[in-house]
């Protein structure tokens, strides 16, 4: 009976182990893919602000474009309105 104690015990041991190990495993995965999803993450962003300066840097362009073309016209209409006064 005390063979079997042992023996039982001893699979059981085994198992514990083996699910320490499995669980050391998984970690370690979820380690990597913390790293990876920082990683992504970081690529994301540096993207986004890049194509958010290249928005903003258009959005400046069609502005100042909008407003020298609607000074040009202005500027015409008062020009025609005050020759003809």
């Amino acid at each position: 009976m005390r063979f079997m104690t042992i023996n039982v015990s001893r699979v059981a041991w085994l198992q514990n182990l083996q699910l320490h190990l499995y669980i050391e495993k998984l970690l370690g995965l979820i380690l990597q893919w913390k790293v990876q999803l920082q990683k992504e993450k970081q690529v994301f962003l540096s993207v986004f602000l890049m194509l958010r300066r290249m928005f903003n840097s258009v959005m400046f362009l069609l502005i100042f474009c909008f407003s020298v073309f609607m000074f040009r016209h202005v500027g015409s209409a008062l020009a025609a309105i005050l020759k003809n006064k």
